[in-house]
């Protein structure tokens, strides 16, 4: 079973990539979804993954973390990203990999999160320096390989490879409470004449990231009032990274470089 890998899937851009990259390799790709592992998601990407996985064909499972966020465990209101996120994933993946005979694991995370930007932006998680040795440590116990995402691969190609399966209305990266995803988008169609994505609320740090990025690739059409503010609410929170990596006192061309690099 070499040729089967199991994917830890949010249903955001860079695991719907990966998801289409590993079937473009050949592999027969588990989409692997847990509930409930981060308060802010409000649990809205987890009612898009099964309507995704129908539409183009994929294998899902999902699983809970924890069975009601606010009323199990209240005390996650003070921690909305999970501190331990990637690995309790991945632990959840192996058992499930060892349950079925699979021999590969894979994330949508590329590692080039630096952990002092990653605690600086409170998701240490995501630092590669913890996933990687995480990693590597796992992997001489249960003989399972990881499939990393190969190196080079901006969110711009990403964000390029959805749009060749016609996937930028299907996934779901915002960060917003779920309840005022579409509020939002609608209000900031309609404020700045702007089209955006189904699921890009146009008011939160991601979905401003990404539209920034469409944009310059070409996906989206222009518009300078929209752009303003998508710059301002990546760099209106001072002490994070979103602000040391776009703030107004860098230039133009360093700021659009940030944003396909982080």
């Amino acid at each position: 079973k070499n040729k089967h890998v199991v994917l830890g899937f949010s249903g955001g851009l860079d695991s719907c990539y990966q998801a289409f990259r590993l079937r473009e390799k050949g592999y027969t790709v588990h989409l692997f979804h847990v509930k409930n592992i981060n308060t802010y998601e409000n649990a809205q990407a987890t009612h898009l993954v099964e309507p995704f996985a129908q539409k183009f064909l994929f294998d899902l499972t999902q699983v809970n973390f924890i069975k009601n966020s606010s009323k199990d465990n209240p005390y996650r209101q003070h921690w909305p990203e999970n501190t331990i996120k990637n690995q309790v994933i991945i632990s959840m993946m192996l058992d499930y990999c060892i349950d079925k005979g699979y021999s590969n694991i894979s994330l949508g995370d590329d590692f080039s999160l630096s952990i002092e930007d990653a605690i600086a932006g409170t998701n240490g998680t995501d630092a590669k320096e913890i996933t990687k040795s995480f990693l590597s440590g796992i992997q001489k116990i249960v003989g399972i390989d990881f499939i990393p995402i190969s190196k080079g691969i901006n969110k711009g190609i990403r964000l390029k490879k959805l749009n060749k399966y016609v996937c930028l209305d299907e996934y779901y990266s915002c960060v917003s409470p779920g309840r005022f995803n579409a509020k939002w988008h609608d209000n900031n169609c309609a404020k700045y004449k702007v089209e955006l994505p189904k699921h890009n609320c146009g008011s939160c740090r991601k979905c401003s990231l990404q539209f920034l990025i469409m944009k310059e690739i070409g996906l989206v059409k222009p518009n300078k009032k929209f752009e303003e503010h998508c710059w301002e609410i990546l760099y209106s929170t001072k002490f994070n990274a979103d602000y040391f990596l776009f703030s107004p006192d860098l230039s133009k061309k360093q700021r659009i470089k940030n944003l396909f690099e982080y």
